[in-house]
């Protein structure tokens, strides 16, 4: 399945929610929504006599300390998938759940495209066979900004969805919303500006708006342009 809608995160909830879930998915582009959607999978593969629990299982899963939900590569000074890592995922899938709360286990593969050499030949050869023939009690994410560079066979096997940067009139509606949440008096030509230097990025859009509020609470585009240190236009002319 390959899908570049905007509202994926409102599907894959109702996916979730309904008990369709699929056992590999990967995940292309920004990865700012990974830790949602990571943790929307840790909370589908628990036992349903634990729904008590929820947001209990859903902050370990956010903190790294739910013993079912396995990221790599684990070395992350290197951001390298190493051969280490591929023995333990194929091994560690084939085991059943640690965690009294879980039914189940989620593996998420960040930058599964950066194993090169022989070491990639393994990961893809050891990784299609796993995805073949899934443990039951599994959900594998694989995430990448390099699709081109994962094999078909690989891709043929997972679910695909392609996160896009978000577009500048959705960044400066959300930044006006916030703004006029907390008591901020935000111009429309400030919340344009905000958006722009986001750059589809609503971290950024927020980022800047907190750095201009810090000084005032009314923000036009001249506050904006002083706090991102940027040049007004007319002086180019």
């Amino acid at each position: 399945m390959l899908t570049t809608d905007k509202n994926v995160g409102g599907y894959l909830e109702r996916a979730f929610a309904e008990g369709r879930v699929g056992h590999a998915y990967i995940v292309v582009g920004d990865k700012q929504y990974l830790a949602g959607l990571l943790t929307e999978c840790a909370v589908v593969v628990m036992s349903p006599t634990h729904r008590a629990e929820e947001n209990e299982i859903t902050n370990r899963v956010a903190s790294g300390q739910h013993q079912d939900v396995i990221v790599l590569p684990t070395d992350k000074s290197k951001n390298k998938v190493s051969v280490a890592d591929i023995n333990m995922l194929v091994e560690e899938s084939y085991k059943r759940p640690v965690d009294d709360s879980s039914a189940g286990r989620v593996f998420l593969v960040d930058a599964s495209n950066s194993v090169s050499g022989i070491g990639a030949e393994l990961w893809q050869n050891k990784l299609l066979k796993t995805l073949e023939e899934p443990p039951a009690h599994v959900i594998f994410i694989l995430a990448t900004t390099e699709i081109q560079k994962v094999p078909a066979t690989i891709l043929s096997r997972c679910q695909r969805y392609d996160f896009t940067r978000i577009g500048p009139e959705d960044i400066a509606k959300r930044v006006e919303y916030i703004a006029g949440q907390e008591g901020l008096e935000l111009t429309g030509d400030g919340a344009e500006l905000i958006a722009r230097l986001a750059d589809g990025a609503m971290r950024d859009a927020l980022s800047i708006l907190d750095t201009c509020a810090g000084v005032t609470a009314k923000v036009d585009a001249d506050v904006v342009r002083r706090m991102a240190g940027v040049t007004d236009r007319s002086y180019l002319f």
